[in-house]
């Protein structure tokens, strides 16, 4: 966080989007960076600088920071704060699946967690 903080003092663009991999366009963003490595205090810190759209920016393939997320860190207090925050957990990716179905294979207790979201009676 604290190398973040001086890019960002710096005039770094926290908004700015990259290549990734073997995407073709740059959509990826640093929301996606760190719910890839499961970086909980960097989320936290993009929060305090990012409108919360941001957060919901899904890559060129699709894929939203859970999606990323459940394709490599699993870090369930990362996906938790994500769902929190609005990331929606079963939007589809360009090969139709949805953080969900993924969570059901790699995270199901996050699984849980999107179905109880769903299955509430209020």
């Amino acid at each position: 966080v604290q190398a973040l903080e001086a890019l960002r003092s710096a005039g770094c663009d926290l908004q700015q989007r990259y290549e990734w991999l073997t995407q073709n366009t740059s959509r990826f963003t640093l929301v996606h960076a760190a719910a890839f490595n499961g970086q909980i205090n960097v989320l936290r810190y993009l929060q305090q600088y990012l409108p919360p759209s941001m957060f919901r920016e899904v890559d060129s393939q699709g894929s939203n920071a859970l999606h990323t997320l459940l394709e490599s860190s699993r870090d369930v207090e990362s996906a938790q704060f994500l769902l929190d925050i609005g990331v929606d957990g079963f939007a589809l990716d360009d090969l139709s699946r949805s953080p969900l179905s993924m969570a059901i294979e790699v995270l199901p207790e996050f699984a849980r967690v999107l179905l109880d979201t769903k299955s509430r009676f209020e």
